[in-house]
């Protein structure tokens, strides 16, 4: 499941992880993925280390390449995947 949207002071609230680990301990779903605004990457970086992520969809493509300078760094370091966003433009 991929929560959309996400908002830099969401990362403190827990009741949204909480329901979903609770269906992921049901077998309902396997991962948990959130979607990052455009150009608002850096929006995820003080989620990441929580673990509460399995993946983070954000705008990649040739015309913006943003998310590699900080963003994928991270995500590789705690073995997050990456799904990319408009990767045609």
């Amino acid at each position: 499941i991929q929560l959309h949207s996400w908002r830099e002071n969401w990362t403190d609230e827990i009741e949204w992880y909480e329901c979903l680990l609770e269906l992921k301990k049901q077998g309902k779903i396997k991962y948990i993925g959130i979607s990052v605004h455009d150009n608002m990457e850096d929006e995820i970086l003080k989620l990441i280390p929580t673990g509460r992520v399995d993946s983070i969809q954000v705008v990649y493509n040739a015309l913006s390449q943003s998310p590699k300078t900080n963003l994928f760094p991270l995500a590789l370091k705690h073995n997050i995947g990456i799904i990319a966003r408009v990767p045609l433009a």
